[in-house]
């Protein structure tokens, strides 16, 4: 007799009536696959760039010669950062991601932050403190949002400047405190833009305003090691 059979015979006999079976649940959209990306290494990390008339997709691997590697959403490769050859600096590259006002890949590495055309050329560094390993961009602010895990804290950088302008660190396991960031995104907010920060080892995701002031904590009681980010708006 099966498991489901056995308990409607019990059910039935102790409360005379019905066993309740639950309405089956509505089918899911089947998912066509459309193609895939070649890669010759381990991919940890993507994004995507608003480019006209197509975007591109951003794809950062593990292989030391060519880190990031772009293509069209149609899965042509365009180019990739060294394209078969060691790039002096840019060992160790972070989590991408884009500055869609200037077209721009962003990635950290190194001690700072490096930007690059959209095929995959060095444009400039901006130095930055600590071991940068994650950076997030707000198109309406203008600034980068930077992760060191060195030192659990949050860099904002000045896009058009470059400069730093606010460091977040508050550093501790308390409710509220960094401990360990991983990832950020930006979420555009009625009030302005909001930095959402996931927390690991604090296991919640910290929101701040842009000028680093703490907005609001949240997920302490159902998340645990909280990793990537990202909004829908």
């Amino acid at each position: 007799m099966t498991s489901l059979g056995w308990r409607k015979r019990f059910w039935e006999k102790k409360f005379s009536r019905p066993f309740p079976l639950c309405p089956a649940p509505p089918p899911l959209p089947r998912l066509k696959l459309r193609h895939t990306l070649p890669l010759t290494h381990w991919a940890h990390g993507l994004t995507q760039g608003e480019e006209r008339p197509e975007g591109r997709v951003v794809v950062r691997t593990e292989d030391p010669r060519s880190p990031l590697r772009i293509y069209t959403p149609a899965g042509a490769l365009v180019s990739g950062l060294g394209c078969g050859r060691q790039v002096p600096g840019l060992q160790g590259i972070g989590r991408v991601t884009m500055d869609t006002r200037r077209q721009v890949i962003l990635a950290p590495c190194g001690g700072h932050l490096a930007r690059l055309d959209p095929g995959g050329l060095l444009l400039d560094t901006i130095p930055l403190p600590g071991n940068p390993r994650a950076v997030a961009y707000s198109p309406s602010a203008d600034i980068y949002v930077i992760i060191d895990v060195s030192t659990g804290d949050v860099t904002l950088v000045q896009a058009a400047t470059r400069s730093l302008f606010a460091t977040i660190s508050n550093r501790g396991a308390l409710r509220g405190q960094l401990r360990s960031p991983l990832y950020a995104t930006v979420a555009e907010t009625p009030e302005g833009p909001h930095i959402l920060v996931s927390d690991s080892d604090n296991n919640c995701v910290h929101v701040y305003d842009v000028s680093g002031r703490e907005v609001m904590t949240y997920g302490t009681s159902e998340l645990r090691d909280p990793r990537g980010l990202c909004v829908d708006k």
